[in-house]
């Protein structure tokens, strides 16, 4: 399906925004579901979508895109290794892509996830469990596809030229795209029949990274290393 053209900024109407969805999956167990295994895969269109275009560094309206796709698959992982251990693990790659094919912002291509589990189950610790892990996130763009030298008529489209190259009707793509990130994080716990104490530990490493952003001139920093902790009683 062809998009539908883009209007001038601030001169468009709101539309009703809809979408389909069409998914299959398949899921398996072993070893007497010690191992518990996942894939999906995924079609999303959603009709209609409006994402905010800056056209300087602190200015900007939205624009209607027309149609956003994504596809994709999911897979997951929950291996029993002995008892007390458990690995659980995700991944995903897609593809989020407006109409015109851009990539769309702080949107990645690629994430996922990787949590080691252990409990003890008896003797003195018993109650006592520990859950590290991290989290990836790939590369996204910063800023929407359509942001600067741009036409006035058709925004999303260059007007002009570019060290003497025409390239009117040209489609603007991303002009910064943020790095990838990894963050670790630390769960502790220790539960009584009655009692549960839970300490957690989000960016164990206080790595420095930008979490999101709007343009380049909207950028936001992820939350440094902080620790946090609940208690919990059941009456």
């Amino acid at each position: 399906m062809n998009p539908p053209p883009l209007n001038a900024l601030g001169s468009q109407n709101a539309l009703n925004a809809y979408g389909t969805q069409h998914e299959l999956g398949v899921k398996t167990e072993l070893l007497d579901g010690a191992i518990n295994l996942t894939a999906d895969y995924f079609s999303i269109v959603e009709h209609n979508q409006s994402i905010w275009v800056a056209t300087g560094l602190a200015s900007g309206s939205f624009v209607n895109l027309g149609n956003v796709t994504s596809r994709g698959a999911e897979f997951g992982a929950n291996v029993a290794l002995a008892k007390s251990w458990n690995i659980i693990g995700s991944f995903s790659a897609y593809k989020a892509r407006d109409g015109f094919g851009r990539v769309l912002r702080t949107n990645p291509d690629t994430i996922g996830s990787l949590v080691v589990r252990y409990a003890a189950r008896s003797g003195t610790l018993k109650g006592f469990w520990v859950m590290p892990g991290i989290t990836y996130t790939g590369t996204r763009a910063g800023d929407g596809a359509g942001t600067y030298s741009v036409s006035s008529t058709t925004p999303g489209f260059i007007a002009g030229a570019v060290n003497g190259r025409a390239l009117d009707g040209a489609s603007v793509q991303p002009t910064f795209y943020l790095p990838s990130m990894t963050v670790g994080n630390l769960t502790l716990g220790y539960t009584l029949p009655k009692w549960s104490f839970t300490i957690q530990v989000q960016n164990i490493t206080n790595e420095s990274y930008i979490a999101s952003s709007i343009s380049r001139a909207s950028l936001y920093p992820g939350a440094p290393r902080y620790v946090f902790g609940t208690v919990q009683y059941k009456f």
